[in-house]
Order: C-alpha cells, then sequence, then structure tokens
C-alpha cells in the first residue's frame, strides 16, 4: 500500500485524506474494542485481550485525527 501511495504521489494523483471517514472508523472501532474486552473477561482468552487493546486505541487514535481535523471535513 504505501508503494502505492508514493506512486501516486509521484503521478500528482495523490488523494485528500477524509478525516470524517476516520471520526466515524474510530466511532465505531472504539466499541468493538470493548466488546473484544467484556469477551476476553469472559472467555479469558488472550487473543481477545489483544484485540480488544488494538482497537480501543486505534479507534480512539481515528477519534482524535478526525475530531483534530474537522474543519477539513467533506460533505457527505
Amino acid at each position: 500500500m504505501a508503494a502505492i501511495a508514493l506512486k501516486r504521489k509521484k503521478e500528482g494523483n495523490s488523494r485528500e485524506t477524509n478525516y470524517r471517514t476516520l471520526y466515524i472508523l474510530g466511532i465505531t472501532f472504539s466499541p468493538l474494542g470493548i466488546i473484544y474486552e467484556i469477551v476476553y473477561f469472559v472467555s479469558g482468552t488472550k487473543v481477545f485481550l489483544v484485540l480488544g487493546l488494538a482497537f480501543i486505541f486505534m479507534g480512539l487514535s481515528y477519534i482524535a485525527i478526525g475530531l483534530g481535523n474537522r474543519d477539513k471535513w467533506k460533505k457527505p
């Protein structure tokens, strides 16, 4: 994916980041991570712990990036 992004950037076909989409993904990933954490506490399977933490941190990061650039949101 990085190679495709670099190729597009060199050709001048790079796209702008859609920060609204990042925000929506963050709103989706955070509750999913919480669900995985609940499943971990019920089942004790460590896979759910790792997945839960990953989705929570990714979701919070996406929310922060999306809200930080709210003035650049694209209209739906």
